[in-house]
């Protein structure tokens, strides 16, 4: 059947530029609004990674004292990053015996992350978290791992 112009009844199926355009608008609208809470939510479950790096490095540490009366370097325990590589691993002398930091990395996909960049957590079992700016930030970085 073909169709001609004066045929009322006869409509050609496909979309017009301008329900193309509207389309694409409200999808990058939503995408707009819904990334930043997309990437707040990564972060925060990529902060889990140091925390539980650091846990098993306190844990470790215990082993270590325990059998040879010392702490060991973080080369003995061979953890240079954590766990899932976001974070890199420090071991540093302190009164209360050691202070394991985990930073982000540069490199990273946490490089990003600016209100929790640090965490610590010392021989004593005290944890703190340093955003960018060297700020203290422990009580929202060693929450749970919401956004």
């Amino acid at each position: 059947m073909r169709c001609y112009v004066a045929a009322p009844s006869c409509r050609m199926a496909g979309y017009t530029l301008m329900e193309m355009l509207v389309v694409i608008l409200l999808v990058s609208m939503l995408f707009t609004y819904a990334l930043p809470g997309w990437q707040s939510a990564l972060h925060a479950a990529r902060r889990v990674d140091a925390m539980l790096s650091l846990e098993h490095l306190g844990t470790l540490q215990s082993r270590h004292r325990a059998e040879f009366m010392r702490y060991a370097a973080l080369e003995e325990l061979e953890l240079l990053t954590s766990q899932d590589g976001h974070y890199q691993l420090q071991l540093e002398d302190d009164p209360s015996g050691y202070l394991a930091s985990a930073r982000a990395r540069e490199d990273g996909s946490q490089a990003d992350d600016h209100r929790c960049r640090i965490f610590t957590l010392d021989a004593a079992g005290r944890r703190r978290a340093r955003d960018a700016c060297g700020a203290d930030n422990t009580a929202y970085c060693w929450r749970s791992s919401r956004p």
